[in-house]
C-alpha cells in the first residue's frame, strides 16, 4: 500500500527535519499569519532544503465558497502528489491547520489515486491508521470522486463510515463555532458599482 504521512502545521517543520520528505502539500487558510492560526510554515524560511512544498490556499468549508475547495485545487494537489511518488521513495506529507479535515480528504484521494490495485474501503482502512479522528471535508472528497472519475462511489463510502460521520459532525460544529466569532472571514466582497463617465458628445 502506497501510503502518506498527514500533520497539522505545528508539526510539519520538525517532522520535515527528522525524516526528510521528497515533497510537502501545505494547505492554508486565507490570510492567515501565523501557523497556529492555518497559515503553513515555509520550509524554505524554516532553512530546509531540497523538499518541494506547494502551499494551496483555502477555507475549511464544506460549502461552496469563491474561497472553498475546487476542483481545479484538488486535481493539482493529487498531481503534485502522485508526480513525487512516481519520482521518490522517500515520503510524502499533507497537512493543514489541524490535520483532521482538508488534509485528510486530499491524503484519502492520493491513496485511492495512488493504489489502483486497492480498493476504496481498504484505502479507507487504511487512513484510519494515519490519523487520529479523521473528519474527511466531504467537498473535497466529492471534488476528488469528480477528479478520478470514480461514480460517487469515494462520496457513498465516506458517507457511509460512521467513524467519518461522527467526526465530520464534530468538525462543522466547530465550524459553526468559528463562523460565529469571526463573522466577516467568510462573507463574500461585496461589489461596488463603477462610476460612469459622461456620455461622449455625438458630433
Amino acid at each position: 500500500m502506497k501510503s502518506i504521512t498527514i500533520l497539522e502545521a505545528l508539526d510539519v517543520v520538525e517532522w520535515v527535519r527528522e525524516n526528510n520528505p521528497c515533497a510537502v502539500l501545505s494547505i492554508e487558510h486565507p490570510g492567515a499569519r501565523r501557523v497556529s492560526e492555518g497559515a503553513a510554515p515555509r520550509l524554505i524560511e524554516e532553512g530546509i532544503e531540497g523538499v518541494d512544498q506547494r502551499i494551496q490556499v483555502y477555507w475549511d468549508t464544506e460549502e461552496d465558497h469563491p474561497k472553498g475547495p475546487s476542483l481545479r485545487m484538488v486535481k493539482a494537489g493529487l498531481r503534485f502528489l502522485l508526480k513525487h511518488e512516481k519520482r521518490s521513495k522517500r515520503p510524502l506529507v499533507v497537512h493543514c491547520r489541524q490535520g483532521k479535515s482538508r488534509s485528510v480528504a486530499m491524503a484519502l484521494a492520493y491513496l485511492v489515486a495512488a493504489n489502483r490495485d486497492k480498493s476504496i474501503m481498504e484505502c479507507i482502512a487504511h487512513l484510519k491508521t494515519l490519523r487520529p479522528e479523521p473528519a474527511p471535508n466531504i467537498k473535497i472528497i466529492e471534488l476528488a470522486d469528480t477528479a478520478l472519475g470514480l461514480g460517487n462511489e469515494l462520496v457513498e463510502a465516506v458517507k457511509a463510515d460512521a467513524q467519518f460521520t461522527a467526526n465530520r459532525a464534530a468538525a462543522n460544529a466547530s465550524r459553526a463555532r468559528w463562523a460565529e466569532k469571526n463573522p466577516e472571514s467568510l462573507k463574500l466582497p461585496k461589489l461596488t458599482p463603477q462610476k460612469r463617465g459622461p456620455k461622449p458628445k455625438t458630433p
